[in-house]
């Protein structure tokens, strides 16, 4: 099915390589590409890109994506990830973005926090603050709230980028949340968030 094929391109973002596409989708790469190819020739909403592909309009994209069931978009972005995953266990800062985007897409917290100090270091080294508090709050958007002692930290991280970024407001909103569960963090983690507080 064409639709089957371009939902979870969709959810694979603006390129994707065919490869990567065959693993989500459990179909052999060959028989795939030629698929992607006749989407291209017969309907115009992908164009072949060097190795791999991509919609020929980012709405196209999105209109797709945002119209899928968020049971279904969940299940996709779930099967990107672990189609992403590699066997060995260093992962590079590029495919950790890649990595938590999906996961927390498929509303997956706890696997989101435990790429997160990769993917941050990446855009950290890269200069992109912006970029690395967004994909932290990202997480902490669908991180379980009983998850004390993986949100704990996190909080406090977040509250230390706000703060260097001048986002105020979401500093305070940020501490309350770090506030109402310091009573299950160590004490250094308590004294941290003093810190901050004093700042």
């Amino acid at each position: 099915q064409v639709r089957d094929v371009l939902d979870a391109a969709a959810c694979g973002g603006l390129r994707f390589d065919a490869s990567e596409l065959s693993r989500v989708l459990g179909s052999p790469v060959d028989a795939l590409t030629e698929r992607l190819h006749r989407i291209e020739t017969e309907h115009g909403l992908l164009r072949s890109m060097g190795d791999g592909f991509a919609f020929d309009h980012q709405l196209v994209r999105e209109v797709l994506h945002d119209d899928l069931y968020p049971t279904l978009r969940c299940q996709l972005h779930g099967a990107w990830a672990e189609a992403l995953r590699p066997d060995a266990d260093a992962i590079d800062g590029p495919l950790a973005i890649r990595l938590v985007s999906h996961e927390v897409e498929a509303g997956r917290g706890d696997e989101a926090a435990g790429m997160l100090e990769t993917a941050l270091a990446y855009q950290d080294g890269a200069v992109r603050p912006h970029a690395a508090l967004g994909l932290l709050e990202r997480v902490l958007a669908v991180l379980d709230e009983s998850r004390f002692a993986t949100r704990g930290p996190l909080l406090r991280q977040c509250a230390q980028r706000q703060l260097q970024l001048g986002r105020f407001e979401d500093l305070d909103r940020t501490l309350a949340a770090a506030w109402a569960i310091a009573h299950h963090a160590e004490p250094l983690e308590r004294a941290h968030l003093h810190d901050l507080n004093a700042k």
